[in-house]
C-alpha cells in the first residue's frame, strides 16, 4: 500500500464527481423546471445552487492537486440519469412525473451522500484536512436535501395518490 496510489485514486474520485455533478446539474435544472408541486420546485432550485457551489469546489480540488479538471465522464451518474429518464418516460401525468423525478432526485443525492462521505476519509488519511471538512459538508448538504425531498413526498407527493 501506498499514499501515492491512495492519492492517484483520491484524484480520479475528484475528477469523476465534477462529472457527475454537473451530470446531476442538468438533472437538477430537469426536476426544477418538470415539477407540477411548488414546494417540490423550490428545494429543486436549491439543490441547482448547491450542485453548482459543489462542481466549483470540485474544480479548485482539481486545480490545487494540478489535476485535469475535465479528464473523466462519471459512468454511475450517467447510469442513475438513463434510468431515470425511463422513469420519467413512464409518468402518465403530472403528479407521477413528481414522483419520477424526485426518484431522480434522491438517488442522484444518495451518490453524493456516500462519494463524499468516502472522500472526506481518503483526504483525512492524505492530510488535507480542509479537503476532508469540505467533504463532510457537502455530504451533509446533500442528505438535507434528500430529507426535504422525502419530507415533502411524504406530506404532499404520496397523498395525492390516495
Amino acid at each position: 500500500m501506498s499514499k501515492e496510489n491512495l492519492l492517484k485514486w483520491h484524484v480520479a474520485g475528484l475528477q469523476a464527481y465534477k462529472s457527475a455533478v454537473e451530470q446531476s446539474l442538468t438533472g437538477a435544472q430537469k426536476a426544477e423546471n418538470g415539477f407540477a408541486d411548488a414546494a417540490l420546485e423550490q428545494v429543486a432550485s436549491n439543490v441547482v445552487s448547491m450542485m453548482q457551489q459543489h462542481k466549483d469546489q470540485l474544480i479548485t480540488f482539481l486545480e490545487d492537486a494540478g489535476a485535469e479538471i475535465d479528464a473523466a465522464h462519471d459512468e454511475i451518474a450517467d447510469g442513475i440519469n438513463r434510468g431515470s429518464e425511463l422513469s420519467e418516460k413512464a409518468a402518465g401525468d403530472a403528479h407521477t412525473l413528481d414522483v419520477a423525478l424526485l426518484f431522480r432526485s434522491i438517488v442522484s443525492m444518495n451518490y453524493f451522500v456516500t462519494a463524499f462521505s468516502n472522500h472526506a476519509i481518503s483526504a483525512k488519511t492524505l492530510g488535507q484536512e480542509d479537503q476532508s471538512a469540505a467533504f463532510e459538508h457537502m455530504a451533509a448538504e446533500q442528505q438535507q436535501y434528500i430529507d426535504q425531498y422525502v419530507s415533502l413526498s411524504k406530506s404532499s407527493v404520496f397523498p395525492k395518490f390516495v
